[in-house]
């Protein structure tokens, strides 16, 4: 916990400086129109906060699934850097460039315990709530976009890392701002082996058989998303998103019990200023 609080005060040391020189003097006297809109060309960062709820399994590789609360916040500076945080995934570009983007990044995994619909699966030993950092390169070209980010667990749960590459394509006219993309994951051993390996004593406590799995790609999977504008500050969005567990991950004793088809769907609403 110390490293991720650590990682938060090293972004927000980041952007310190863009926020200062963000804030402008506010004229006492009102505004013409004109006025108004000459402030709002030269506003420096913009800003976005969001709620709303995803539906998605209670494990990878479960067939059951649960409601999890979404929270999202943006800070966009007029000169490409930017926070996001969407959900469970927080980064932040630290280059002053619309085209490349490069910075930290956090990732969060929800835990998975003895409370879970499958009988089977809730006999195995219990895997804690987890954080990864690390670090993302993102090009972005016309509509398109590449993106690639290796994340390793800082919370001593599974000490593996996560790598995903994923392509996109950006769509927006008038009220209207979609985004599709494709995507695919590689883990190392540990991380593997923590979410979809059955130890000796997960054996004895499942009776399922005892598997582990070298480092390997995990998942290929398609995602989209659609916003609609109601005006200049509210939004409202949803979100789907497939996965297909591949390989060793397919072949898993703990994916058996559930489906290598893993569907997460969300809705929610943003407010910009």
């Amino acid at each position: 916990m110390k490293k991720y609080v650590l990682v938060l005060f090293l972004i927000g040391s980041i952007f310190y400086t863009e926020k200062s020189t963000a804030q402008t003097q506010q004229n006492s006297k009102k505004q013409d129109p004109k006025q108004q809109q000459q402030a709002k060309m030269m506003k420096k960062v913009f800003y976005s906060v969001g709620a709303g709820a995803a539906v998605i399994p209670e494990f990878e590789g479960s067939n059951d699934y649960r409601l999890l609360p979404l929270v999202n916040f943006s800070a966009n500076w007029m000169n490409g850097r930017y926070i996001r945080v969407n959900g469970l995934n927080t980064e932040a570009n630290i280059l002053k460039n619309r085209k490349w983007n490069f910075g930290p990044m956090i990732t969060a995994k929800i835990d998975r315990d003895n409370s879970l619909s499958n009988s089977v699966i809730s006999r195995l030993p219990e895997i804690d709530f987890a954080f990864g950092a690390g670090l993302f390169g993102k090009f972005n070209y016309k509509r398109f976009h590449f993106k690639a980010s290796y994340t390793y667990d800082i919370t001593d749960v599974s000490n593996g890392g996560l790598a995903n590459l994923e392509l996109g394509y950006n769509y927006r006219k008038g009220k209207i701002i979609s985004r599709s993309t494709i995507q695919s994951s590689y883990a190392t051993s540990n991380y593997l082996n923590t979410y979809f390996g059955v130890t000796q004593t997960g054996s004895l406590l499942s009776d399922l058989p005892v598997y582990n799995l070298e480092a390997g790609f995990k998942n290929v999977g398609l995602s989209s998303s659609f916003i609609y504008a109601l005006n200049q500050k509210w939004m409202l969005g949803t979100a789907v998103r497939y996965n297909l567990l591949i390989g060793d991950v397919a072949d898993s004793p703990i994916v058996s019990q559930g489906s290598e088809h893993q569907f997460v769907t969300a809705l929610f609403a943003l407010y910009r200023f």
